[in-house]
């Protein structure tokens, strides 16, 4: 499903497995200046999700019983450098917000050329505040300058943690 600019799509109460769409890399749902809200829902291809940084204002909500086998984020710290001041600026992605407790895994796929500073994977909305049980619902792949193949977090990585901060999910470096 593409999502126009502009639009608004609503899953609610639905399971989307199997899809082999190669044209898109397979993924379920890609938008672009759109809103997406998923609920009581199931997900599980392996780029359900495929997160693009500089669609702004496209954002995620995700409430209920929803699970999802792949978000992709794909260049994640997606950055420009101003050449005459020398300034870094990374492009944020589309937020991914929750307004209810996680009661299965969200499994994210982070894919960076650069190296991961801090990545904001779910930001609590609508009242709801993020709480170290929803992040134990929080699954980490990722691949950075040094991997070359996708890597499961885990609390032994040295390199980044997984937090809830200021009612956030983030993967940062340590």
């Amino acid at each position: 499903m593409n999502v126009a600019s502009g639009g608004t799509l609503n899953v609610k109460n639905t399971t989307i497995t199997g899809n082999t769409n190669t044209s898109t890399g397979g993924n379920s749902i890609q938008a672009a200046n759109a809103t997406v809200n998923i609920s009581n829902s199931t997900l599980a291809d392996d780029n359900a999700l495929y997160l693009l940084p500089g669609y702004a204002p496209l954002t995620y909500t995700i409430s209920g019983d929803v699970a999802i086998d792949g978000i992709y984020n794909a260049n994640s710290n997606a950055s420009h450098r101003d050449t005459s001041t020398g300034v870094l600026t990374f492009e944020p992605l589309p937020a991914i917000r929750v307004t209810s407790a996680l009661e299965n895994d969200l499994v994210f796929y982070v894919n960076d050329s650069d190296t991961i500073i801090r990545r904001t994977l779910l930001e609590g909305a609508d009242g709801y505040t993020l709480t170290e049980a929803d992040l134990a619902h929080v699954k980490v792949y990722f691949k950075d300058d040094v991997t070359t193949e996708y890597t499961l977090h885990d609390a032994s990585n040295v390199t980044y943690e997984l937090v809830v901060q200021d009612n956030r999910i983030e993967f940062v470096q340590k």
